[in-house]
């Protein structure tokens, strides 16, 4: 129900960690039904494809996981999971994110810099390419759960140089 991290995650991000004044927020009990060791609250913010959002989380001595988002933050910044088309959604959609494991994300070229394109053109955008294609010509292929929905991006094969590469974007819809 509530945004965590970890005591290890504080403290190896430098995070100002208040003391619990209420009792309300000191008192959790993890998901195996153990009450957690709750030391703090600390505010911060992340970057989610480009969105910088502030979250207020609770410090935990130990957890499972050392960030875990919890349905507080969900819900207040509309965050939106779907899993058929593997994205999330944030703000109304402002923003998207891909849902992929980390072995996806090493094979995944992602965009370099925001940018706004109107509905019904093209435009070749700068995208991030992981440090092992440097150098080599590579074929860029579209997330097939992600094609034709707000977006097209064209197969090419683009040659990759200082970990950047171009893809060529055809906004065909505009939410």
């Amino acid at each position: 129900m509530v945004s965590l991290v970890s005591e290890r995650f504080a403290k190896q991000h430098g995070l100002a960690v208040l003391p619990v004044r209420d009792h309300e927020y000191s008192f959790l009990i993890s998901a195996s039904g153990k009450p957690l060791d709750i030391m703090g609250i600390s505010e911060f913010s992340i970057s989610i494809a480009g969105l910088s959002i502030p979250i207020a989380v609770r410090v935990a001595r130990y957890l499972s996981h050392d960030f875990i988002m919890g349905s507080d933050f969900l819900q207040n910044n509309g965050v939106v999971i779907d899993y058929n088309l593997g994205v999330i959604s944030i703000a109304e959609d402002l923003v998207r994110a891909p849902l992929q494991s980390t072995f996806k994300q090493r094979n995944l070229a992602t965009s370099a810099v925001s940018v706004c394109v109107p509905a019904y053109t093209e435009a070749l955008v700068k995208v991030n390419i992981p440090y092992y294609y440097e150098g080599r010509t590579v074929l860029l292929e579209p997330i097939p759960g992600l094609q034709f929905r707000t977006i097209a991006t064209a197969r090419s094969f683009s040659h990759c140089g200082d970990g950047m590469s171009v893809v060529c974007l055809i906004i065909i819809h505009f939410q």
